[in-house]
């Protein structure tokens, strides 16, 4: 197919892909490939694995999960929630961390995301700006190290270990 200036479709796209990563903000196109992705990616060839990299476990979503997701479509609960989590849910998870950590935690302190990343993401950015230090404990998930770079800020890895223990 001939996109009207002498060359296929297949190399218009490819300058349109060419296009949108050169409007990358440099600081976000400097960001290195996710590890977990790139081994995520590897194994997706080997249907006998246990895949467990992205936080996904290997079994199902449970039928009573199904069943209320589509309960709550047929109830046309279809539309944009709360934006910092539906007040009961918040509620019961403040009850939660209340009841593990012996110390109220007011549900005005609690925000429902849709995954770690965003919860990770949001953070860094209501805390961090250009050129502020975060100090770190490593090891922890690598992907909390590119939000603060994201943010402009620059991270301070404190290696964390239990005394006694050898790196």
């Amino acid at each position: 197919m001939q996109d009207g200036h002498g060359g296929g479709t297949d190399r218009m796209l490819d300058k349109n892909r060419q296009g949108l990563l050169g409007d990358i903000a440099p600081h976000i196109a400097s960001l290195p490939e996710s590890g977990i992705i790139e081994i995520f990616n590897y194994g997706r060839k080997y249907d006998d694995l246990i895949k467990l990299w992205v936080g996904e476990g290997d079994q199902p979503t449970p039928r009573f999960i199904c069943d209320a997701a589509m309960a709550a479509l047929h109830d046309g609960e279809t539309f944009y929630t709360w934006q910092r989590g539906i007040p009961p849910l918040r509620a019961a998870l403040a009850d939660y961390l209340s009841n593990l950590h012996g110390t109220a935690v007011d549900s005005e302190r609690v925000f429902v995301t849709v995954g770690g990343m965003q919860a990770i993401m949001q953070t860094a950015q209501m805390l961090i700006g250009a050129g502020d230090e975060a100090v770190i404990p490593t090891p922890v998930w690598p992907n909390v190290f590119h939000a603060i770079h994201v943010c402009a800020g620059n991270s301070i890895h404190v290696w964390a270990q239990p005394s006694g223990a050898k790196r």
